[in-house]
C-alpha cells in the first residue's frame, strides 16, 4: 500500500478540482439553509389587522349611514369615514428582574459594593391547539379622523347640526371633524 503525504496529496492534480467541487458544495448548502423560513420564539404573530379594520370601518360606515337615514328620511345617504389609526392590540408580559452586587476590595481593605439590574420583558406565550401566539389583554378600536356625509337634507341647517351632533356621539370626534354636504 502506497504511502501519501498530506502535502503531496494537496498538490497533485487531481485532488484540486475536488476539493474545489467540496467547497463550492459548501457555500451552496450554506447559502441555502439562510434561505430556508426560520421560525423565532421572540417574535410576536401579528393579528389580521387589516380584516378586522376593514370589518369595523364598514359597520361603522353602516351605523352612520343608518343614523342619517333615520335623521332625514331619505335612503341615498353617502358616508366616508378616515381612520387615524389601526386596531392596537395589548399583549401579557413577563418581567424577570435580576439584581446583582459586586464587592471590590480596594487597596485600603475597605469594600466598595455596586449594584446592578438587569431587567428583562417577554409576551407570555400561549397555545390556542393550532398555533403558539402571545396572550393578548385588550383591543383598541381604531380611531376615526373624519366622516364625511352627503345628502340632500343637508342643505338645511337645522338638520345639519342633528347630523353632526349624532355623528360626533356615534364616532366619538368633535363635530368640527365631521362634513355634511348637500347632494343635488
Amino acid at each position: 500500500m502506497p504511502k501519501f503525504s498530506l502535502k503531496e496529496l494537496l498538490q497533485s492534480k487531481k485532488t484540486v478540482p475536488i476539493i474545489a467541487v467540496v467547497g463550492i458544495l459548501g457555500i451552496l448548502i450554506i447559502f441555502i439553509s439562510d434561505m430556508s423560513p426560520k421560525t423565532d420564539n421572540n417574535v410576536v404573530e401579528s393579528h389580521n389587522t387589516s380584516t378586522s379594520d376593514q370589518e369595523y370601518l364598514k359597520n361603522l360606515k353602516d351605523d352612520v349611514k343608518k343614523l342619517v337615514i333615520s335623521i332625514t328620511g331619505e335612503e341615498a345617504v353617502e358616508v366616508l369615514i378616515t381612520l387615524e389609526s389601526g386596531t392596537e392590540y395589548v399583549y401579557a408580559t413577563q418581567k424577570n428582574i435580576d439584581t446583582g452586587i459586586k464587592e471590590n476590595k480596594q487597596t485600603d481593605g475597605n469594600y466598595n459594593n455596586e449594584t446592578s439590574d438587569k431587567t428583562e420583558e417577554s409576551y407570555i406565550i400561549i397555545n390556542n391547539g393550532t398555533a403558539e401566539q402571545p396572550l393578548v389583554l385588550s383591543t383598541i378600536s381604531p380611531k376615526v379622523r373624519g366622516v364625511s356625509i352627503v345628502c340632500a337634507a343637508a342643505f338645511s341647517n337645522d338638520i345639519c347640526d342633528e347630523i353632526k351632533g349624532a355623528v360626533s356621539i356615534l364616532c366619538n370626534i368633535s363635530e368640527k371633524k365631521i362634513s355634511v354636504s348637500g347632494k343635488y
